[in-house]
């Protein structure tokens, strides 16, 4: 027989009820001592977490209870949303590799530390536009322009330069970046 643990307090329960309040359903672990209830647990709610939800919407994150939520899956969702959010704008690529890359390198080294054996390929990012200096009357820019798709994003100074400042911009764009400040 498998002991239950909940997932709350640590201890064993007996099982989980759920129960009913206004028009949403919630989880409880029921702890039973001599067949009397000793204590119940509150473990969220049934379909999950409605307004917290929507303040992760960004994340494509959807928070469930402690019944029904997989860690898996909110890295996934988390990803995805990011994967998204660079094919969806190109001058997000470079920011978007640097956080697989550490996320990569986080998955890495548990993987390590549990002495699992992970096969993962260095990461290796090509920046497939073109990259030039933009420069109007008021205005400096780096241009990317897309070669294969005739259409073309501005990144302005100030964010380039942080950009080139955290590592996540290749050296050809920061060099770019560079020429522009000097002008």
């Amino acid at each position: 027989m498998i002991e239950k643990l909940c997932p709350r307090c640590g201890l064993r329960f007996s099982y989980i009820k759920r129960k009913r309040v206004g028009e949403r359903y919630y989880y409880y672990a029921v702890h039973k001592d001599k067949g009397k209830i000793t204590r119940t647990c509150y473990l969220g709610p049934v379909g999950g977490y409605e307004y917290v939800s929507r303040l992760h919407e960004d994340l494509q994150l959807q928070l469930f209870s402690i019944v029904e939520r997989s860690w898996v899956d909110y890295v996934r969702s988390m990803v995805e949303s990011r994967v998204e959010l660079a094919l969806e704008n190109p001058s997000m690529l470079n920011v978007v590799a640097g956080e697989v890359r550490e996320a990569a390198r986080i998955i890495s080294e548990a993987a390590s530390r549990l002495k699992l054996e992970l096969s993962m390929p260095e990461l290796e990012v090509e920046l497939k536009a073109r990259v030039k200096p933009y420069k109007s009357e008021v205005f400096k820019a780096v241009e990317l322009e897309h070669e294969h798709e005739g259409s073309s994003t501005l990144i302005s100074l100030t964010l380039a330069e942080r950009l080139c400042h955290y590592g996540v911009a290749t050296k050809e764009f920061c060099a770019v970046v560079e020429k522009l400040k000097a002008e």
